[in-house]
């Protein structure tokens, strides 16, 4: 008699474990799903810039701008890395270039990793498909197709995309309706031979 409760309650405990590691899995992707969302919704925080992804070509606009003032000269906003990886920075620069400088480095050593302020994000587009977005709210993953729009101009930009623009005349359409994107534009490509 003790032999057969004793198999009813492992089989009850089996049977709440199958359901307990069900019930696990869809809470974690429900996690992974709001950390995403969390992470691109952070994105959209950094208001002094704009930087569109359409089909491999990533474009922001050129001008900095320090305590509401637009500073002369142009800055970089965008790079290639050697690997091609294609990455961006929204925020103040001194923060992003040192996160990038750390980034675009093949062999960097994660211990070393700069601390992102609540202001900055980095823009990573890992290949066609794949955008890592990089926060003071850590690593997130979104899907890049059809297209994306971070910044002070993402509406504008959204709405140019989404009627067929480039990602270069996204940024001309931001810069054009958005008072914190300014400048000219420059853009760069997954692909080496193809244009803006």
């Amino acid at each position: 008699r003790q032999r057969q409760s004793m198999g009813r309650m492992d089989g009850w405990i089996a049977g709440n474990s199958g359901a307990r590691y069900a019930r696990d899995r869809v809470r974690a992707r429900r996690g992974a799903a709001r950390r995403i969302q969390a992470a691109s919704a952070r994105s959209q925080r950094c208001d002094v810039t704009t930087i569109v992804y359409r089909d491999g070509v990533l474009a922001a606009d050129d001008k900095a701008w320090s305590q509401g003032w637009i500073m002369p000269g142009t800055v970089r906003k965008i790079l290639k890395t050697e690997d091609g990886r294609l990455l961006g920075g929204l925020g103040p620069l001194t923060n992003c270039a040192r996160y990038i400088a750390w980034l675009k480095d093949v062999a960097r050593d994660e211990a070393k990793r700069p601390i992102i302020d609540n202001d900055s994000c980095i823009i990573e587009v890992r290949g066609y498909e794949i955008i890592v977005i990089h926060d003071s709210g850590g690593i997130g993953e979104i899907e890049a197709l059809p297209y994306k729009a971070f910044g002070s101009g993402r509406p504008v930009a959204l709405g140019a995309l989404y009627m067929g623009a480039s990602a270069f005349d996204a940024v001309l359409a931001a810069i054009a309706h958005d008072d914190s994107t300014n400048g000219g534009v420059e853009s760069i490509s997954l692909n080496p031979t193809q244009g803006p």
